[in-house]
């Protein structure tokens, strides 16, 4: 009996270490709402589809999203930037503590998440250094 629970900790342990780093099982359509639960995000590609959670800035592997700016009103000012990058996606440059993503493919532009002690302080237009809206929306 004490062989079956040992087995039966080391697959649990083997399936969280596997939804915490890949998401695979939680990406699958029927468990979205978990993902959801947890505060994940999915992402699906022509191959595969995943839960992607926190961990994925700290493994450096949030992947780059074809608009982030349309992800903007999920982030707000306070938030950590393991949550923004989350959200947007890996950044395309950083300037000092500030990260910086293109509103969409084709060169429109970036956008400017400034950062201090780890945290959002706002989204701002690279250019005008405008408010973003989606970001203005969610504070109010």
């Amino acid at each position: 009996m004490r062989r079956i629970a040992a087995i039966a900790l080391v697959l649990t342990a083997a399936v969280i270490a596997e939804e915490v780093t890949r998401g695979t099982l939680l990406g699958l359509r029927p468990l979205w709402p978990l993902c959801d639960t947890i505060g994940g995000k999915h992402a699906t590609n022509a191959v595969s589809t995943r839960c992607l959670t926190r961990v994925c800035y700290w493994l450096g592997d949030c992947g780059q999203w074809a608009a982030p700016v349309d992800w903007t009103n999920r982030v707000a000012p306070g938030d950590p930037v393991s949550k923004l990058v989350l959200w947007l996606g890996e950044p395309e440059r950083r300037d000092g503590a500030d990260l910086l993503w293109s509103y969409g493919k084709g060169g429109d532009g970036m956008f400017r998440a400034v950062i201090a002690d780890g945290h959002l302080v706002n989204l701002q237009d690279e250019k005008t250094q405008a408010p973003l809206r989606g970001a203005q929306q969610r504070q109010q």
